[in-house]
């Protein structure tokens, strides 16, 4: 398990100098013609995270495929009220390794993958909380919070 939040503690912050390479437009270079970026997009959860023009985000079929594996390991972990904190470590050690992958695997770029930033980084931070919880009430908690921040996927990107 160490291991797996090793490997995130690397992978997460390459992703993100990766993601400011030059390769990849930053925020400004997406804002829309009158310069004003939140003009575009209503805002709706509390990340910032919102719909473009009332659409879905376009994600990558790489994404959408890590964002599914992410979803399978929740939904066949088997946990359910009153499991083990020991359950919910190694759902969060699985879910840690799933999400590397996905950021090694990033190749979106521009708006779209600005707004998958701002989904990104609640998950990663949940799964990171559940990976190290010592106590099974915070477990839990982080569990839904991964469970929901993932149902929100479908929401916004399609």
């Amino acid at each position: 398990m160490k291991k797996y939040i090793f490997l995130s503690l690397l992978f997460v912050p390459l992703f993100f100098v990766r993601c400011n390479e030059a390769g990849h437009p930053s925020h400004e270079d997406s804002v829309n013609a009158n310069g004003n970026a939140h003009e575009q997009h209503q805002e709706t959860t509390g990340s910032g995270l919102s719909l473009n023009d009332g659409k879905k985000w376009n994600a990558d079929s790489s994404t959408v495929n890590h964002v599914r594996a992410l979803q399978n390991i929740v939904d066949n972990s088997g946990i359910k009220p009153g499991a083990t904190l020991a359950e919910y470590t190694g759902t969060g050690a699985e879910l840690s390794a799933a999400l590397d992958e996905l950021i090694s695997g990033c190749r979106m770029s521009g708006a779209d993958h600005d707004a998958l930033h701002l989904w990104l980084e609640p998950l990663h931070a949940s799964i990171k909380q559940l990976s190290d919880a010592t106590e099974t009430a915070s477990a839990e908690k982080e569990f839904e919070n991964i469970r929901n921040q993932l149902n929100l996927f479908g929401e916004y990107f399609e």
